[in-house]
């Protein structure tokens, strides 16, 4: 009787050591799953575009003649404001077949960029201040510019009966 109930003792400790551990690999792996959802912010997760593309004004082989271009800086509070309306945007393109509604794509403003993108910006705005800023393109060509968070937000507003 004795040992029956040693080696059931024995089996516990068994079951509890593998519930542990497994228990221990799953917050682990949520611990880095968050960790790596949350290192990129929401305009890193974006359709990028080259600063070559920015400067031709061309993608892939003309399929896009008019897109924005939203050129941001790392580490601006201002992007934090608008991510998430620009993701939103960027969900209704895809899910929409208008023609009048341009697909979105964003490139950070590097020092390794900076020159190629310089030649695309007004040469009046200044570079220090005004990023976030939306570049529209239409037929090849800079439509307009948008350097504030609130005419971004305007230039990207999706329409409420859709």
């Amino acid at each position: 009787m004795k040992k029956n109930k040693e080696q059931g003792l024995t089996i516990n400790k068994i079951y509890a050591s593998i519930l542990g551990f497994v228990t221990v690999v799953f917050v682990i792996a949520l611990a880095v799953v968050l960790i790596n959802s949350f290192s990129k912010s929401g305009l890193e997760q974006m359709k990028t575009i080259s600063a070559q593309e920015v400067q031709n004004r061309k993608l892939d082989n003309d399929k896009y003649k008019s897109f924005y271009v939203l050129v941001y800086t790392k580490d601006n509070d201002e992007n934090e404001m608008i991510a998430s309306h620009v993701a939103k945007y960027n969900d209704y393109v895809r899910k929409t077949d208008e023609e009048d509604v341009y697909p979105i794509f964003v490139i950070e403003y590097t020092d390794k960029n900076a020159a190629i993108i310089d030649t695309v910006l007004p040469s009046t705005m200044n570079k220090d201040t005004e990023f976030p800023c939306l570049i529209t393109i239409v037929s090849n060509s800079i439509s307009s510019t948008k350097t504030t968070v609130s005419t971004i937000l305007q230039t990207l507003e999706i329409p409420t009966d859709k």
